[in-house]
């Protein structure tokens, strides 16, 4: 059977969403997505983390600094309620189920914070020399990173440094427990993991693989976490040294 990926949802006012890119790329990476809307309960949690064998942690908002001991910046754009607890009850129950996890631009910056991490809360006016990490929606905006030799996303991309889409005014910062392994040229962090291999898949990244269609390596963390999901389906286990 293919890996049940799960993917959380965006919340407007009424109505979840989800980019099509999401769904696209974890189809073509041969998982099977699984829509998590805001659950109320680590019961509730708990049940669907027992179903999946994965979780893409998705892009969004900005997450409320208190979290990281911050008052807000006058850019300040929150994500909604109840959506913004509820991912982090989903993420840090996630990480205690050590399911593979993947988070994405937001997510990334969520898993930053679970792990005692800090976040850049306006890139544009808190960098010095900050390129362009906005872009004009719907288009992205478009920079090169270095990636650290030997580390996970060096292992999954495959080189030492790429060009990435961009899409995000906030960034991590501090990164608590997590290492850094890629950054742009103006030093803003683009990939953190575990500073020492754990037991199952864990990456954040700050760009959007599931959009860089045209790259025969943008899709890479995705069809790695697929990859990682799978085995932690059939109880295989994850290992670093496989990703080639």
């Amino acid at each position: 059977m293919k890996p049940l990926i799960g993917l959380n949802l965006n919340q407007d006012k009424d109505i979840f969403t989800l980019q099509k890119h999401y769904w696209d790329a974890v189809i073509a990476c041969g998982g099977v997505p699984m829509p998590i809307g805001p659950l109320p309960t680590i019961d509730d949690v708990d049940a669907v983390l027992e179903m999946l064998d994965g979780l893409i942690l998705t892009g969004g908002g900005d997450i409320d600094p208190a979290r990281y001991g911050q008052k807000p910046h006058e850019s300040f754009a929150p994500v909604a309620q109840p959506k913004h607890d509820a991912d982090f009850q989903l993420a840090a129950r996630a990480l205690e189920f050590e399911i593979p996890i993947l988070g994405v631009c937001y997510g990334m910056q969520l898993l930053t914070v679970l792990h005692g991490g800090d976040l850049v809360q306006d890139v544009p006016t808190m960098v010095k020399g900050a390129l362009e990490h906005w872009g004009e929606p719907p288009k992205d905006a478009a920079h090169p990173i270095r990636i650290e030799k030997g580390s996970l996303i060096h292992r999954i991309q495959g080189c030492d440094t790429m060009l990435v889409n961009s899409h995000h005014h906030q960034a991590a910062g501090k990164t608590g427990t997590f290492r850094v392994t890629a950054r742009s040229e103006d030093g803003v962090v683009e990939a953190v993991e575990p500073a020492e291999p754990g037991k199952s898949f864990l990456l954040g990244v700050q760009w959007h693989p599931e959009r860089m269609t045209n790259d025969p390596a943008g899709f890479a963390p995705y069809r790695a976490l697929v990859e990682a999901a799978g085995r932690y389906r059939d109880g295989s286990g994850f290992d670093v040294t496989i990703i080639r």
